[in-house]
Order: C-alpha cells, then sequence, then structure tokens
C-alpha cells in the first residue's frame, strides 16, 4: 500500500522514537541507595597479585580457579551492608550498567577487616572410631559425627579410626584455616584470608535492578 510522504516520516520518526525510548532503560540510570546490582569484580594485593575474582577467566590465567566456585556476578542491595567488602555501597553509587572503575585502593578497615589476633584458637585432636561400613572420611574433610560438626585430621588403618578437631565445640563458624600441630593439636584460624591486607579492586555493574522509590 501506498502512502503520503509526510506520512511516512512521521511514521519513521515514531519509530525512532520508540527505539531511544527504548534505549532509556535502567541500563542508563545510575544506582543507588536501595538497588540490587550485579557486579563483576576482581581484587588483587598491593604486588599485582589476583587474590579473588568473579571471573573465571581471569582465576585460570592467574592460578587461582577452583572449579568449586560458581564465578558469578556477585549481587547485592546498596546500602545493606550485607557484603563483607564495605567499600562496595560507596564505590558502586553512581555507577551505570557496563560501566567499569579499577585500581581503587581498599583499606583494611574497608575490606575483610583488620587481623584479629584473639581468631586464633588452639584446639585439641581426639580419636574417634567407627567402622569400614559407616565410616568413610578423608583427610582435610570437614563432616557431621555423632550430630557434631568435625574436621578430619588423620585416618588411621582400614579407615576404623580418625584423628578430628570436634569444630562444634568451639564456635558455630567454621574457621577459615586449620593447621595441625606435631603435638596433636590444631591451630584454627577464623580470620577471613584477606584480613588485615590492603586490596586493589577493579569493579563493573553487569546489571541492575532499581528500587520502587528509584523509578
Amino acid at each position: 500500500m501506498l502512502m503520503h510522504g509526510n506520512v511516512k516520516v512521521v511514521l519513521v520518526a515514531i519509530l525512532l522514537s520508540a527505539m531511544v525510548l527504548g534505549c532509556a532503560s535502567p541500563t542508563e540510570k545510575a544506582v543507588t541507595a536501595g538497588d540490587l546490582v550485579y557486579v563483576d569484580y576482581t581484587l588483587r594485593d598491593t604486588a599485582g597479585k589476583v587474590v579473588e575474582t568473579t571471573n573465571s577467566t581471569v582465576a585460570k590465567e592467574n592460578g587461582i580457579y577452583n572449579v568449586a566456585n560458581p564465578y558469578v556476578p556477585y549481587s547485592f542491595i546498596v546500602g545493606s551492608n550485607s557484603h563483607p567488602i564495605k567499600v562496595f555501597d560507596d564505590v558502586v553509587k553512581g555507577m551505570k550498567v557496563n560501566e567499569t572503575k579499577a585500581n581503587i585502593t581498599i583499606t583494611p578497615d574497608k575490606a575483610y577487616g583488620d587481623y584479629d589476633a584473639s581468631k586464633v584458637v588452639t584446639a585439641p585432636l581426639e580419636t574417634v572410631t567407627g567402622n569400614a561400613t559407616n565410616f568413610s572420611v578423608f583427610v582435610n574433610e570437614t563432616i557431621r559425627y555423632n550430630d557434631e560438626l568435625v574436621y578430619v585430621a588423620a585416618v588411621g588403618p582400614n579407615n576404623t579410626t580418625a584423628k578430628v578437631v570436634r569444630l562444634s565445640k568451639i564456635s558455630p563458624f567454621q574457621p577459615y584455616t586449620i593447621k595441625i600441630n606435631e603435638n596433636d593439636t590444631a591451630v584454627l584460624d577464623y580470620n577471613h584470608p584477606l584480613a588485615g591486607k590492603t586490596l586493589v579492586l577493579d569493579v563493573t555493574v553487569v546489571a541492575l535492578n532499581q528500587s520502587p522509590s528509584a523509578t
């Protein structure tokens, strides 16, 4: 069907306007408090070594890839203080989707906190028994034994005994690291491995769901 030239121009203008309006999505809006944001980030120490990342490629390239890590964007509500890296709230405010901020220096108080010596505990190893049918355990694994959470430090012959640390007796939380001493004791460190360290952050906002009050 033929149409008048002026009508055609008007229709094209309407279509272009619709496309422009369609681009004015949350991706063009800045992050504010209360928004749910998804970010990819990489943390390095002050020597430039990558110590944490949400990017699997970066992890592989830097020798820290862990098959148990899903490597997906980290999500949080801005201003909720629901994440260990406290500086995230301030860094992402005002950012837009696909925007990146790089080389942001973070002091320990804004990251994983200062190292706290009181969070290091020495605990005895205890020997527990079982049998080959119901006591299949492995060294360095954490299991539930008699309704307790225990860490397996050593396994005896035929898998019938094990030396363990009774974690449930010490704290409701699991330690980040456990070191076994020769005198049948274990040193449990509840500090995050990055506690006390100054870090360098690269962060990219990959998605944004704005709070109702921001729309």
